[in-house]
């Protein structure tokens, strides 16, 4: 972890793109300002991982729902399998 000492007022450069910028403090907060370019996400820890577990079970869902889909499909197949074996063996 890189750590900075900054005055309210001075800022950080992120890449070559992003500014982060102490803004004040208020008790134990501090305000950061962000600058970066359209289109770039920033966001706080706890929104950041509540997208990822909640990009995860979307993922999971989905997986469900194709695991579903091929277990059907291979009912389907043996199904018709099936069928055609019977008609072979009837005629």
């Amino acid at each position: 972890m890189l750590l900075f000492n900054r005055r309210i007022g001075e800022s950080v450069i992120v890449g070559n793109n992003v500014i982060c910028t102490v803004l004040g403090l208020k008790g134990n907060q501090i305000r950061l300002g962000f600058s970066a370019p359209d289109g770039m996400k920033i966001y706080n820890e706890e929104v950041f991982l509540q997208i990822q577990e909640d990009a995860l079970l979307k993922y999971d869902e989905q997986a469900e729902l194709f695991n579903d889909l091929v277990a059907e499909c291979k009912n389907v197949f043996f199904q018709i399998i099936w069928q055609q074996q019977v008609n072979h063996y009837s005629i």
